[in-house]
């Protein structure tokens, strides 16, 4: 009976889905990233984010500015097949970015998944959405390419965004 119960633990510890790719922050998965912008002020700073959220995610109305910090959220498709089935996901996230002397980090986090295109259903945290992958097991085959493929889009979108709003600070071009 031991030796069931051992193999048991190890087979259910081996088996368990979850993220590696994606770094967790206060619990949370979260990419962040702290910028120095030797040259401007907090202010110029802001001015300049601001500016590239609007054009970023073409919406000015989600974002909420409170002077030293910044507020918006967007949101990416994930694009999958399960047993060849094209299936579509939408991720969510809230990007926060905030301002001290010349240094600016940007966070991205509270990502949510939504499982399907139009987003009319309802959204579960990353975090439960992994959970619940995890109670579905491997029996069922999916989950571990699921989940594979939602990090690897979270990965790629996420740092993608950090490397195109770093890029708008150094182009002295406006958008129009």
């Amino acid at each position: 009976m031991k030796k069931f119960l051992l193999i048991l633990g190890l087979t259910i510890t081996i088996f368990n889905v979850h993220s590696q790719n994606i770094p967790i922050l206060d619990g949370k998965y979260t990419f962040s990233e702290v910028i120095e912008f030797p040259e401007m002020t907090a202010k110029q700073i802001n001015d300049k984010a601001k500016d590239f959220l609007i054009v970023f995610h073409s919406d000015s109305s989600f974002l909420v500015d409170s002077g030293d910090k910044l507020i918006d959220n967007g949101s990416f498709p994930v694009n999958f097949k399960m047993r060849n089935i094209p299936m579509t996901y939408i991720i969510r996230y809230n990007l926060i970015s905030e301002f001290k002397d010349n240094k600016n980090r940007i966070t991205i986090s509270d990502f949510k998944v939504t499982t399907n295109a139009a987003g009319t259903t309802s959204e579960l945290p990353l975090e439960n959405f992994i959970e619940n992958l995890n109670s579905v097991g491997r029996g069922k085959g999916y989950a571990e390419k699921m989940l594979e493929q939602i990090e690897e889009s979270i990965e790629k979108e996420s740092k993608g965004i950090l490397i195109q709003y770093k890029e708008s600070f150094s182009s002295t071009e406006k958008s129009w």
